[in-house]
């Protein structure tokens, strides 16, 4: 939704495939990539690829079900309200809140909330990825700077979740590592420091090589946590 603001396009084939959940058998890898996918859903919904969307449901549905979530979307009425939904954007974005909210509500019940960081933390890098994609494939985007800006501040609020202390023992530190490597990465940047040095300045303007070196370190945490093989 973030990127969405500065005119960020559908590009088909660009998530990651729904056939690959089943090759996810890790618990890590698992709660990573139902991030992922939950993210991918929401990328065909807020551009109207509602079959496609549905796909993801279901895929995030079964990946629930191996985290130990199979409470959040064993109603049946989720796929019933898509179905009958499908061709209602504003319908189906109620219907993906009420997910969300199902799944804190859960997570609390079941003092869970520690883990949904890990699930944050494919979210963020996959969203990242398809603004990267959309960026490098369709051309400058006016305000994409300002969008990189808001989500790098939620950045630092996912990096502290998967630090708490419960998710020891979750094998996370490759993770939380090059998480924190993007965000010193932008923290670095020239044009970051001037912008925030500058009272009067209205966006941050990226250059294309800072852009170029955050985009690589994004592609390259999405594609760790999207391979099957690891």
């Amino acid at each position: 939704s973030i990127f969405k603001k500065s005119g960020l396009e559908y590009n088909s084939g660009v998530t990651n495939s729904p056939d690959n959940a089943g090759k996810y058998t890790e618990e890590l890898s698992q709660m990573l990539n139902f991030g992922v996918y939950s993210a991918d859903m929401a990328y065909c919904v807020l551009n109207e690829q509602s079959n496609e969307g549905r796909i993801y449901l279901g895929v995030i549905s079964t990946l629930a079900g191996e985290i130990g979530m199979e409470a959040v979307f064993a109603n049946e009425d989720l796929m019933d309200r898509f179905d009958a939904n499908i061709e209602d954007k504003d319908s189906i974005e109620i219907l993906m809140i009420d997910i969300h909210e199902r799944t804190e509500e859960y997570m609390e019940e079941n003092e869970m909330q520690h883990t949904s960081a890990i699930h944050f933390a494919g979210a963020w890098t996959e969203g990242m990825y398809l603004g990267v994609y959309d960026y490098e494939n369709n051309g400058q985007k006016d305000g994409l700077g300002a969008q990189i800006t808001e989500q790098m501040a939620i950045l630092g609020n996912i990096v502290k979740g998967l630090k708490d202390p419960r998710n020891d023992g979750t094998e996370l530190g490759w993770v939380i590592a090059d998480l924190e490597k993007i965000q010193s990465t932008f923290d670095g940047f020239e044009s970051v420091n001037e912008f925030y040095n500058d009272e009067s300045a209205d966006e941050l303007m990226l250059t294309d090589g800072e852009f170029d070196e955050l985009g690589s370190l994004i592609k390259d945490l999405r594609a760790k946590i999207t391979d099957t093989a690891a």
